[in-house]
């Protein structure tokens, strides 16, 4: 796969916006590396990017992670049943991912990306109201909820977020932008297993900070609408 993508990238053209800004940087001295130009000039994005990007990595690990643990551990589901639900979650990817891409170029990118963190908020109750119905039908709707809400909002939002650097820090921006949110994202798990057990085994507060990541990553995907991206210096 890495080969195939490699071969396609390698055939496209830049995008002009691209084009200009290395011929302006090829005419310009030697300035500073891009990372400290990304801490220097577009921290406030770099903020709102990692804050967008964290529904999709941390939401991702709640489902893939504990949500299994909950279901084998809590609910009496066997490892098959779990990895099957799992499977059909993956499904769920396979199929929705061309058609949110699809949207995203109809109905713009930041419309449709919103529409995903926001659909977070709609099934973090749903999902565990599901699982605890102790249905394989239940376990699968439960897995597949969030990975459905996950991909809507991740099939768009790298696009979306490299638009908001300038062109010569683009993929500096945007790597940094979603290692930061996947170094948080990583804790979720444990995280939420710590809420898990802190309240007498409930789940009702890993469903209010499912909820409240997607809101993070919605108020700061909103709130970049209003910040200026910075542009290369001249």
């Amino acid at each position: 796969m890495s080969l195939v993508g490699l071969l396609i990238r390698h055939s496209m053209d830049e995008s002009p916006e691209f084009e200009a800004a290395r011929k302006a940087e090829a005419a310009r001295e030697k300035e500073a590396a891009p990372f400290v130009v990304v801490l220097r000039d577009s921290w406030k994005t770099l903020l709102l990017a990692s804050g967008a990007f964290l529904i999709t990595i941390g939401g991702y690990y709640v489902t893939v992670t504990f949500m299994s643990t909950y279901a084998v551990t809590e609910l009496g589901f066997t490892d098959a049943q779990t990895a099957g639900a799992g499977t059909a979650a993956s499904v769920v990817v396979i199929i929705c991912t061309p058609l949110a891409a699809l949207l995203a170029d109809r109905f713009r990118l930041r419309r449709v990306t919103l529409t995903g963190i926001l659909l977070h908020v709609l099934v973090a109750f749903p999902m565990f109201w599901a699982v605890d119905t102790r249905t394989v039908a239940g376990l699968w709707l439960a897995m597949c909820l969030p990975m459905l809400a996950s991909t809507i909002a991740y099939v768009s939002i790298g696009t979306l977020i490299s638009g908001w650097f300038a062109p010569r820090v683009r993929y500096t921006g945007l790597s940094v932008a979603f290692q930061t949110a996947g170094l948080l994202g990583t804790l979720a798990p444990a995280a939420a297993t710590w809420l898990f057990s802190a309240s007498g085994k409930s789940w009702t507060p890993v469903a209010l900070a499912f909820a409240a990541t997607a809101l993070v990553s919605a108020v700061s995907l909103a709130a970049a609408a209003r910040v200026r991206h910075d542009r290369p210096r001249s």
